[in-house]
């Protein structure tokens, strides 16, 4: 991890710092920006921030036995490919982008379910028994039920108008309570039924956690981080092939989190991030995530007041340094971790190599009497056969046509020069075991007298 080491910074560009020398008033010589490396160091020290301390981590791989720091909730995850990411100066090639839905948290039914769900004991019905009550107790609610039975039922009605106007018998009086009271039992049950049915049923599951969009950076492939819900905006910077990939700019707001060493923040910014070469599949991903056109709008003006009211006083690096801790910090900040040594011989290898090949020259050779010493051999390189020449065998005369196979010329074969060797077999009779050795047929050409070649036959054992 990279060190976090409070840079100086200045409120102009480019501003000197003056520094004295104590017990004079010279000014002391400031190193270069190359040798103070403050800008190698403050670049750093921005992604370190970004690739640890900016996005909550999603879930982290454990290294050997040890239990992984953070441990994800039950989801589902599925890749939508490795885009380019870049960040102000910061650059993050083939990082990946998930989409994660989380599975809803299990009820205590489902964490036992072979448990058998409590037996209720079904609720008592109360029934009408003799003699019936002759005064019911009448209450607004009675009075609305007894209102809609009588608009469907004409005898209730009838009943009701006669003992309204006490001209009603003790029969239909008493005719009439017996309904009233029917009515109020019916009431009791049906409260009994809807107080046990709440006690049994179980209590509806928690919705769901909306989805996340997770990305993992190629330089921490062991660790995967949420992207920061809130205040987002999405937005198309261009589009080519017919829209088949897209450059998105999503503006979040980070929030005023920083790394454990360097003082926090006391307000968020709003940071642009700009993928290249997306396809559709991650556009309507973005899309989705950010809650559709409307949500936008209303986002967009969060961070236009955001970043209207989180403007701070800009400060400038100070590139330079003077001699001093600060310096030294940078700099063994800067130097790489592990120690490389140079392919270059030095003076101290090229002596070493001579006193090594001295002490070789000055040892005495040990060779024994009786060992004769062994001869070297030398191995000649197998060289190819030079061709021969295209020549008569006769007279030697190169660059001619040759006859008789191309051995010789025209002018030897007509002087007789021109033999043709031929092996003949000899007949062997028949019954005889021995074998004969083949006899040659010499033929030699002469050149025509008459007009008529000629040829004499010599046969040789």
């Amino acid at each position: 991890m990279t060190a976090n080491i409070a840079l100086p910074v200045g409120s102009a560009p480019n501003e000197r710092q003056a520094v004295t020398v104590e017990g004079s008033e010279e000014e002391q010589t400031l190193h270069s920006i190359p040798e103070s490396s403050v800008i190698l160091q403050s670049l750093r020290q921005s992604r370190e921030k970004w690739l640890s301390f900016t996005f909550p981590r999603f879930s982290a791989k454990a290294r050997g036995s040890k239990v992984p720091a953070v441990a994800p909730p039950p989801h589902t995850i599925k890749s939508y490919g490795r885009y380019n990411l870049s960040i102000g100066p910061h650059q993050f090639p083939n990082t990946a982008i998930f989409e994660v839905q989380y599975l809803p948290p299990a009820t205590p039914a489902a964490l036992h379910p072979a448990r058998p769900p409590p037996v209720v004991a079904p609720p008592r019905q109360e029934t009408l028994t003799w003699p019936l009550q002759q005064d019911p107790v009448i209450t607004p609610v009675l009075i609305e039920q007894l209102s809609a039975a009588a608009s469907t039922d004409p005898v209730l009605s009838n009943l009701i108008q006669l003992a309204t106007a006490g001209k009603a018998s003790p029969d239909q009086i008493q005719t009439l309570s017996l309904l009233i009271q029917t009515l109020q039992v019916n009431n009791r049950n049906q409260a009994q039924n809807t107080t046990s049915q709440s006690i049994v049923a179980p209590p509806p599951p928690p919705p769901a956690k909306e989805f996340d969009i997770v990305i993992e950076f190629q330089e921490r492939s062991t660790e995967r981080l949420i992207f920061p819900r809130g205040p987002v905006v999405c937005d198309v910077e261009s589009s080519y092939l017919n829209g088949q990939y897209s450059n998105l700019c999503v503006r979040i707001l980070v929030p005023p989190c920083d790394s454990p060493d360097s003082p926090p923040k006391s307000i968020a910014t709003v940071a642009p991030l700009h993928w290249h070469n997306v396809m559709p599949p991650a556009r309507e991903l973005f899309m989705r995530w950010v809650g559709g056109e409307e949500k936008m709008a209303a986002n967009r003006k969060i961070l236009v007041d955001v970043t209207a009211k989180s403007l701070p006083k800009r400060t400038f690096l100070r590139y330079q340094l003077p001699d001093g801790e600060m310096l030294a910090s940078v700099q063994s900040a800067v130097a790489p971790q592990y120690s490389t040594k140079s392919i270059k011989p030095t003076q101290q290898d090229i002596a070493r190599q001579r006193r090594r090949a001295a002490r070789k020259a000055s040892e005495p050779q040990k060779a024994t009497d009786h060992q004769p010493a062994k001869r070297k051999r030398t191995t000649k390189a197998n060289q190819p056969p030079a061709p021969l020449p295209i020549a008569c065998h006769a007279c030697g005369q190169p660059d001619v046509p040759l006859l008789m196979g191309g051995r010789y010329c025209r002018t030897c074969v007509e002087s007789g020069k021109g033999v043709a060797v031929t092996p003949l077999p000899t007949p062997v009779s028949k019954g005889s075991t021995s074998h004969a050795p083949p006899t040659l047929q010499v033929r030699m050409y002469a050149p025509p007298v008459t007009g008529v070649a000629t040829s004499h036959n010599v046969h040789e054992p």
